[in-house]
């Protein structure tokens, strides 16, 4: 169960609850004026018994290490073969989530001792970005970090903010690849950002029963290759 850490830090009852089943997911980027921000919440919750960190970026791999952390490396190390996996185990991953820019043919014939996933749902991010195109000239005045952007097709694209810190554009529409047979993949990704409680587990049970989803999805780059 991974969780954005600022997230387990405001609820810190939940390394209670889910034990070593929780990470806390380290910022997807860490200017420098929030190292020090980054770092503290980390050894916060050490201190409290947090077993792991998903790291999207290398900044993150450093900060598992020196907190004695299992780390989990993120589809933001852009991981697309085995020497990148082999090198990135060197460096002390417990498991490893593939690039989403990947043909699954590829991924498929990735081996590593370090076990390999792939994300399977979610509206996946678009770009980041540092100035917020949702943000107006007087700056985020009482903006919830949760704003959308709608282009020339009425496409809704959500913007989620983190922390003040970057913004998140996500697709118009979720990855969503449950009906698939996947092999030689050791686990599946599900990237909840935008879903209620029963959306969750509506879509969990698509997995579950590799159900098709209803509605507008992609299937990503897994199954086009990337020129």
């Amino acid at each position: 169960i991974i969780v954005p850490v600022f997230e387990v830090c405001a609820h810190p009852e939940l390394l209670e609850k889910y034990g070593e089943k929780l990470i806390a997911e380290a910022p997807y980027v860490a200017f420098p004026e929030y190292e020090d921000k980054v770092r503290e919440a980390f050894k916060k919750l050490s201190s409290l018994g947090l077993a792991g960190i998903y790291a999207e970026n290398v900044y993150a791999l450093e900060l598992g290490r020196e907190l004695g952390l299992e780390i989990y490396g993120g589809t933001g190390l852009n991981i697309l073969n085995s020497d990148a996996l082999h090198m990135y185990e060197k460096s002390g991953l417990t498991a490893a989530t593939l690039s989403f820019e990947i043909n699954m043919a590829k991924a498929e014939k990735i081996k590593c001792a370090v076990k390999r996933g792939i994300v399977a749902y979610g509206r996946l991010p678009l770009m980041r970005v540092r100035n917020c195109p949702c943000k107006s000239e007087r700056g985020c005045g009482d903006c919830a970090g949760d704003r959308s952007l709608t282009d020339r097709k009425n496409e809704v694209f959500p913007v989620l903010c983190e922390n003040r810190m970057y913004s998140t554009v996500l697709n118009c529409v979720p990855l969503h690849i449950a009906e698939k047979k996947i092999k030689n993949i050791d686990y599946l990704l599900l990237y909840f950002t935008k879903e209620d409680k029963k959306q969750c587990r509506e879509i969990y049970e698509d997995y579950v029963l590799r159900r098709p989803y209803g509605r507008p999805r992609t299937g990503g780059l897994y199954y086009r290759e990337l020129l």
